[in-house]
């Protein structure tokens, strides 16, 4: 958002188009602005800071009941087995090139 060109670049991962926004507030109802910024670019923060805390998985293996602890072995055993056919994941450069088609 800090660019000095002024534009906010969003991805619509649905339709994997980049929408522009000028970044201005004289462009912006200042009521939404904040929400829409938070509701934009939240997901992918902190998703990467740690293997094994992030928005998107969580593990935590001490507090986890018997039948949680069960369904984590076999998840993480799955994960190894996809590695081991298919190597380890390359992250792209940007997060819209990974849903480019």
């Amino acid at each position: 958002m800090n660019k000095d060109d002024g534009i906010m670049t969003v991805y619509d991962m649905n339709e994997h188009e980049e929408l522009k926004f000028y970044n201005e507030d004289k462009y912006w109802n200042m009521d939404l602005k904040e929400e829409f910024v938070g509701q934009t670019t939240n997901l992918w923060r902190g998703n990467f800071d740690d293997k094994r805390n992030g928005s998107i998985i969580v593990s935590r293996d001490a507090l986890a009941s018997q039948e949680e602890s069960l369904m984590i072995m076999k998840v993480r055993n799955e994960m190894e087995a996809a590695v081991t056919k298919h190597g380890k994941v390359t992250l792209p450069k940007a997060y819209n090139e990974e849903f480019q088609e």
